[in-house]
């Protein structure tokens, strides 16, 4: 069931042009004298409209129909009027019938998704928008609506017909972060006839014939291919299924017969498992095993024992090649280049980077030191792709435009505005950042050197040159002696010993009247978290991986209640996020009544969350009552729903 509803397309201007002026009569059986009288028309609708003289073109648009029933633009101009009039309903007629008459044309389809978008009619608008990529592979502004849209979907049935488009929305760089749209192509996947079988009886998977009637069948599979290699996998039944094929591959791996079909399982496997930073629990036996192996392919390298490539990918879906393989071997990868790519030479790369980066100081504090050092170790998060494709915005036209209280100053420069990112990790969203607002320049500053080379990587991989990086601590950014327009700070500030006082340093960065957006973690979003977290204290303040992995698997057979809430959570796919979400080893918790004094402290003024879902879930509880510019007014909202700010409380504020 979808929850939100926020792509709001535009209809495209009346398209006189769109067929041209000697194709009109062709297209619609006119005569001439016919096509004159159209073209006039629809010359005098334009110029109405041009004065906003609404009544007469609304008059004109309502009459061509009439006239030229069979003619598209007399349609198209009646069904733009009504949209230019706020009367979607009335126009999902008109719109339908242009589909009548040119069925095959993807703009009226994009436009009818738009119009049901705006109506509030989810799934019609999806279906919409699939049709439109359908018919158009290269239309760009439906791939971007369907990965907004699909986020909350849930499909109940197979449906091929859609594979081709998701690969392609997931594959290309720009349209969507793949993470945010992998439980809905998982709930599609989960109802193929070659999978659905695998899925509900993994175990099944039990010797060598079966893995390889398995591999067979997933390699029928594509998109399920390209999902894995861009993120990990936010379903159990799915890391069954991979555990139970990657345990008997490498018990079985001396039997194997090598084929294309197995080298490129093996080698999504690899990738994926990379990804996830090698989650995936562990028995006994396979960690002897991997062991003997790692042995036997360094005894290869050496020349004292012969490798295959079968060899090295299956390591590779348990270890990091790049720890230990030679980079004179790496020519044993050549031929499966992706994973020589992402698992070898992307590292390698990232290691050799972080001599490029500058550098604040030494990091001092005893706390920053241990979440340093968690970083370091677990960098987080490894993206794949970012959502960088739409056109870039003016911050200045956004902030203006917004339901945020926003006071402009003069002393802000907001059309090229200067933005630092306290606390960017692997740069997923400071890059994400840099390519949307124009004109912009960039300052990322972060406590991790491996976040940090991780995420000036991806930044020259996108061309993008008005981001630059810095290794510091928030807490001593004052010696920058810079003031800026924007500050992000997103997921920080509650890793800090005191995040007060780093609040306090990033506003005295700010401009007179600078904006701040802030998230914090929201103690009742999660309560459940923190009983899962006192329940993993045993383990002490800084677990190793196998640690963590060890407990996870516990979990998973376990099962029972806690599983099942920290299932809902996306982070519990993947060991880095894993340790963030349940181990870190600095966390703070906040209410709204506590957050409404961080900012009096701090000198800035609450602006408003910009997630217009939360705006539109405030109104339907209070009504307007109250304002939401209301710290104490949301605090009500929120104990009525207390998942409301699971991801966390992200909000703008305004330096006073």
């Amino acid at each position: 069931m979808l929850r939100e509803c926020s792509v709001v397309g535009e209809v495209h201007d009346l398209a006189m042009s769109h067929h041209p002026d000697s194709q009109i009569g062709e297209v619609s059986g006119l005569l001439d004298g016919d096509l004159l009288a159209l073209q006039g028309q629809l010359r005098l609708l334009n110029r109405y409209l041009t004065v906003q003289d609404h009544e007469n073109a609304g008059r004109i648009a309502a009459s061509l129909p009439q006239k030229f029933p069979r003619h598209p633009d007399a349609w198209r101009a009646l069904a733009d009027c009504y949209r230019r009039e706020g009367r979607s309903w009335n126009a999902l007629g008109p719109q339908k019938k242009l589909l009548e008459l040119e069925p095959n044309d993807p703009e009226h389809y994009f436009n009818l998704a738009c119009l049901y978008c705006e109506l509030g009619l989810d799934n019609e608008s999806l279906t919409a928008y699939f049709q439109t990529a359908l018919l158009d592979a290269d239309f760009d502004q439906a791939y971007v609506a369907i990965g907004q849209k699909i986020r909350d979907f849930r499909f109940s049935s197979t449906q091929p017909i859609l594979y081709p488009v998701l690969e392609r929305l997931i594959a290309a760089d720009g349209y969507v972060r793949p993470s945010s749209v992998a439980q809905a192509v998982l709930s599609l996947l989960s109802h193929d006839p070659l999978l659905e079988p695998l899925l509900n009886e993994p175990n099944d998977v039990a010797g060598v014939e079966s893995l390889q009637a398995a591999i067979r069948n997933l390699n029928h599979l594509p998109l399920l291919h390209t999902l894995m290699k861009s993120c990990a996998l936010p379903d159990l039944r799915f890391e069954a299924l991979f555990c139970r094929m990657r345990r008997v591959a490498l018990l079985s791996l001396s039997e194997l017969e090598i084929s294309s079909e197995l080298l490129d399982f093996l080698s999504t496997l690899a990738v994926h498992c990379f990804t996830n930073d090698y989650l995936y629990p562990e028995r006994d036996d396979e960690v002897a095993l991997v062991a003997a192996l790692e042995r036997r392919v360094h005894l290869g390298i050496e020349g004292s024992e012969s490798i295959g490539l079968t060899d090295l990918l299956c390591l590779a879906t348990y270890r990091p090649l790049h720890r230990f393989l030679p980079a004179s071997s790496v020519t044993l990868l050549d031929t499966v280049p992706e994973v020589k790519q992402r698992i070898f030479s992307e590292p390698l790369t990232e290691r050799a980077l972080i001599a490029e980066l500058c550098s604040l100081g030494e990091i001092t504090d005893i706390t920053s030191i241990k979440v340093r050092r968690q970083y370091e170790n677990n960098p987080y998060p490894r993206w794949v792709r970012a959502k960088v494709g739409a056109e870039a915005v003016s911050a200045d036209s956004v902030f203006k435009h917004s339901a945020l209280r926003f006071q402009p100053r003069s002393e802000l420069n907001l059309t090229a505005p200067e933005i630092l990112i306290a606390g960017c990790g692997t740069g997923q969203h400071a890059i994400e950042s840099a390519a949307t607002w124009r004109d912009s320049k960039l300052l990322a500053v972060d406590i991790s050197l491996t976040s940090l080379s991780y995420a000036k990587r991806k930044t020259g991989e996108l061309n993008l040159e008005n981001i630059e990086f810095l290794h510091a601590d928030i807490l001593d950014l004052r010696s920058l002696n810079r003031e800026f327009d924007v500050v992000e700070c997103v997921g920080v500030l509650h890793h800090m010993r005191d995040p007060k006082t780093g609040l306090r340093v990033l506003t005295d960065l700010l401009k007179p009247g600078g904006l701040i957006k802030v998230g914090l973690y929201s103690e009742l979003a999660r309560a459940q978290l923190t009983s899962s977290r006192r329940k993993a204290s045993h383990l002490g303040a800084e677990p190793t991986d196998s640690q963590i992995r060890e407990y996870r698997r516990r979990l998973l057979d376990a099962g029972g209640e806690e599983l099942e809430a920290l299932c809902e959570w996306s982070d519990f796919f993947n060991l880095s996020e894993w340790r963030d979400l349940i181990f870190h080893v600095q966390e703070h918790q906040f209410s709204l009544s506590q957050i409404d004094g961080l900012l009096d402290d701090a000198n800035i003024r609450f602006c408003g969350f910009e997630n217009p879902g939360l705006i539109e879930k405030f109104k339907n509880f209070h009504g307007d009552s109250s304002s939401i510019y209301d710290l104490g007014a949301w605090q009500a909202v929120e104990a009525h729903d207390k998942s409301l700010f699971t991801g966390m409380y992200q909000f703008w504020c305004q330096k006073i």
